[in-house]
């Protein structure tokens, strides 16, 4: 009975298909689904060949476009505030260092004197006045010899008090400013920052 089974098999597999009847997977796809490929010789081509359609590869790419133009958009802001952060960091750099040498100058020379303007790099290092042209900043500073200082109700002149404004400019391409009233005035194309305090005298 058993050799009876083994000769059908052996009937019904087809010629040069390489199908051993011995094989104890013999006629099977492998996968263990338990179609009898030996039967059907190209019935392993559709095996595994699923996969996107043309409408859905469309859709995916244009959710990734949409997504990256996106992205695209907010890096011209973010560059702005990142080149905004500097010159503010930059600026309070050199507004530290003007007062500071201020505050360490005698009260009578400093009210006496008209500050030039002065260069500084992009890192905030001053630079001479021959190297104007390389110079990233520009710093402006005027000096008040006497402040209104309000006391019992009142505004009145202290010749002790100075008022020391200093004004940092982001001036690359060394544009030309106006001054008024010793101050600059805005100019398109120059990013102006002004800070001021007051210096009194020491003794």
């Amino acid at each position: 009975m058993k050799s009876r089974s083994q000769s059908n098999i052996a009937e019904a597999s087809p010629v040069g298909s390489g199908i051993s009847p011995s094989s104890p997977t013999a006629g099977f796809d492998g996968a263990g689904t338990g179609a009898v490929c030996g039967l059907f010789p190209r019935c392993g081509i559709f095996r595994g060949s699923g996969g996107f359609s043309l409408v859905e590869v469309t859709i995916a790419i244009g959710i990734v476009s949409f997504a990256f133009l996106t992205m695209l958009g907010l890096i011209p802001t973010g560059l702005k505030t990142f080149r905004s952060a500097i010159d503010t960091s930059v600026g309070g750099q050199i507004f530290q260092r003007v007062i500071n040498e201020a505050q360490q100058t005698d009260f009578d020379t400093l009210v006496g004197s008209v500050p030039a303007v002065r260069y500084f790099d992009d890192q905030g290092n001053e630079l001479d006045s021959s190297l104007a042209g390389r110079a990233i900043y520009q710093v402006n500073t005027r000096i008040l010899p006497s402040t209104a200082l309000t006391t019992t109700g009142a505004a009145a002149s202290n010749a002790s008090v100075a008022t020391i404004t200093v004004q940092i400019a982001k001036n690359p391409g060394n544009i030309p400013l106006t001054k008024v009233s010793s101050l600059w005035t805005t100019n398109s194309g120059v990013s102006l920052l002004t800070h001021w305090t007051l210096v009194a005298r020491n003794k």
